[in-house]
């Protein structure tokens, strides 16, 4: 099994693999991929439903961004992820040179309902609960893989 996530909070995904264990006595070992990282910005979302299933499951994200004067928007569906691996459910996008987000929307299929924030800045970590009319910054820890920590 893989799984792609941001372990170490620093707004890059990293890569699990599950790689023994497919026989008694296999000797493979797990890996952990840690990103080295890039200049590019991003954003989490954890979405919280109260119509909707709590994990939001189902709903749909719209981002609206502007990279080099150039509009873009950006799409991800909330689901649970695949059969051999997993990803979490809070929401893991990259802005590339964004800088803000413009227009940030989530549709909650379940209360046909369509939540919209603007101007929402980048580089964080945020909580969406279904009806509400702000969201709900997270605060995050960087964590290091290394045994020395690196600035």
């Amino acid at each position: 099994g893989v799984a792609f996530a941001d372990l170490d909070n620093d707004g890059d995904q990293d890569v699990f693999i599950e790689m023994g264990g497919a026989f008694l006595g296999d000797g493979y070992m797990n890996a952990l991929f840690e990103n080295p990282g890039f200049s590019n910005h991003w954003i989490k979302i954890k979405l919280v439903g109260i119509s909707s299933n709590r994990a939001g499951i189902g709903a749909r994200i719209r981002l609206t961004i502007y990279e080099q004067n150039t509009q873009r928007d950006v799409y991800k569906w909330v689901n649970s992820g695949g059969s051999f691996g997993a990803s979490p459910l809070r929401q893991e996008i990259g802005l590339g040179k964004a800088d803000t987000i413009d227009v940030l929307e989530v549709y909650w299929p379940t209360s046909d309902t369509t939540q919209q924030f603007l101007d929402v800045g980048v580089d964080q970590y945020i909580e969406i609960t279904e009806d509400q009319d702000e969201y709900r910054t997270i605060p995050q820890v960087r964590l290091y893989f290394n045994k020395e920590m690196q600035m």
